[in-house]
């Protein structure tokens, strides 16, 4: 625990690239796909093959995997894990990327503590997952937010700048 803390302080300062969405949630929904009991359905209903956002490469891979860790351990192992990731425009510059799961829900007590760092509702978790996510979407000039259902399921959903390469990096 204390090496995963450690990492959580020293992450290093985002690098922002041109990078492809679709191909990181593919090469995220790899690392899971052969997770016991789980289906994981992803669309990309933009309309737009190379979907290019701004963000640190490694981080946004990472940040799809907690998201996807969590949507696989919220749900109960009595059922089948089902999970859904969409991507649609938003407008014109922006996109929305939503991870669907058909978990038990975060209890109404805990859901103002959900990004924040130490906090877990599992007996071995770090309490870092979400809040890195956060700090990931955050640097990449997008927001992050969800909603829950007891007994039916959290969406966590991402809205994202669409990268223009006629814009300035900054």
């Amino acid at each position: 625990i204390a090496n995963v803390f450690s990492i959580f302080a020293k992450i290093p300062v985002t690098r922002l690239i041109p990078i492809d969405v679709n191909k990181e949630i593919n090469e995220s929904i790899e690392t899971f796909k052969h997770s016991t009991n789980t289906t994981i359905d992803f669309k990309n209903l933009t309309g737009i093959d190379l979907l290019i956002i701004l963000g640190d490469r490694d981080q946004a891979l990472r940040a799809f995997n907690n998201l996807l860790k969590n949507a696989i351990e919220a749900t109960s192992v009595k059922r089948k894990h089902q999970i859904s990731i969409r991507i649609e425009k938003i407008d014109v510059d922006w996109i929305k990327i939503s991870v669907k799961d058909n978990g038990d829900g975060i209890p109404h007590e805990l859901r103002s503590n959900i990004f924040k760092p130490n906090f877990t509702t599992k007996s071995s978790g770090t309490g870092l997952g979400l809040a890195f996510v956060k700090q990931t979407v955050d640097a990449m000039g997008g927001r992050i937010y969800y909603e829950s259902h007891i007994n039916v399921g959290t969406t966590f959903f991402i809205e994202l700048p669409i990268y223009k390469e006629n814009k300035t990096l900054q």
